[in-house]
């Protein structure tokens, strides 16, 4: 099934996103990147979309494994640095890019017996061999997936 978003410049560096069937949304960047902060900047969308499949995968998962939990929070952050002409980390200066992401899952499980923790673990371990989009993405930006039980 294809997938399509279509992008409308409005101005200086800012588009509306628009996709069939959706409210339409915004993407610009902060200040300090030369947009006018009217929306999420490109890094957060794609943080965003990485999140969703990794939270779509998962509970997919948890629900495929039996495992019983009240809550799944998803948090997902990266990290960037500059890189030179050569591909390497360079502080000082290169171009700024995303070189890795972080996936954290908060799950509140309904009991912690040993059996539901068991299954969230067995879950876990599934999920993250079929998720669409890490699967698509990480050999070329790493993403470290976690969970915690709270």
């Amino acid at each position: 099934m294809p997938a399509e978003a279509n992008l409308e410049w409005i101005d200086n560096i800012g588009f509306k996103i628009h996709i069939e069937g959706f409210p339409e949304m915004l993407t610009d960047e902060p200040v300090e990147f030369y947009g006018d902060n009217r929306g999420p900047s490109s890094v957060e969308y794609l943080m965003a979309a990485i999140g969703s499949c990794q939270g779509v995968s998962f509970a997919y998962s948890i629900q495929k494994y039996n495992a019983l939990i009240d809550n799944l929070k998803v948090n997902v952050s990266c990290e960037q640095h500059h890189i030179d002409r050569k591909g390497n980390l360079n502080k000082q200066e290169g171009i700024l890019r995303i070189t890795k992401a972080f996936v954290k899952f908060k799950i509140k499980p309904k009991n912690k017996s040993e059996e539901n923790l068991e299954n969230i673990d067995i879950a876990f371990r599934a999920y993250k061999k079929y998720c669409v989009v890490s699967m698509s993405i990480i050999k070329a930006l790493p993403i470290d997936m976690s969970y915690e039980i709270i």
